[in-house]
């Protein structure tokens, strides 16, 4: 009788000592479990912060781009005025010349008339 309470008693311990294993095992395996949600949680987070990261890149070398495109169709827009400019200046320094040296001309022809109907009243009064 001694041996067989004796014997419960052993298997009643190590009936209870194989529960306390199971729980740890199992405590164990939710850590595991919850650890791999928690990574898998953190990488997917850090690619959502790269995408988003990426995303912002993209849009400032976009804008980066627009505005080198904005300078420079600005740049161009200027050069052609001032090509412009500097032509109409050209064309007008040209047409003043023109006129000033037609001016001279008309003043030396009138001159040479003059000192030629001079010289004739001059021969006339001689006679």
């Amino acid at each position: 009788e001694k041996s067989s309470k004796a014997k419960k008693r052993q298997e009643a311990a190590r009936l209870e000592e194989e529960q306390r294993e199971a729980e740890r095992r199992q405590k164990l395996e939710q850590e595991r479990e919850k650890l791999r949600r928690e990574e898998e949680l953190w990488k997917k987070q850090q690619e959502e912060k790269q995408a988003e990261w990426e995303e912002h890149a993209q849009a400032e070398r976009l804008v980066q781009k627009e505005q080198r495109e904005r300078l420079a169709a600005e740049r161009q827009a200027r050069q052609q005025q001032e090509a412009a400019e500097r032509a109409q200046r050209e064309q007008q320094e040209a047409e003043r010349r023109l006129q000033e040296r037609q001016r001279k001309q008309q003043q030396e022809e009138q001159r040479r008339l003059q000192e030629r109907q001079r010289k004739q009243q001059q021969q006339e009064q001689r006679r």
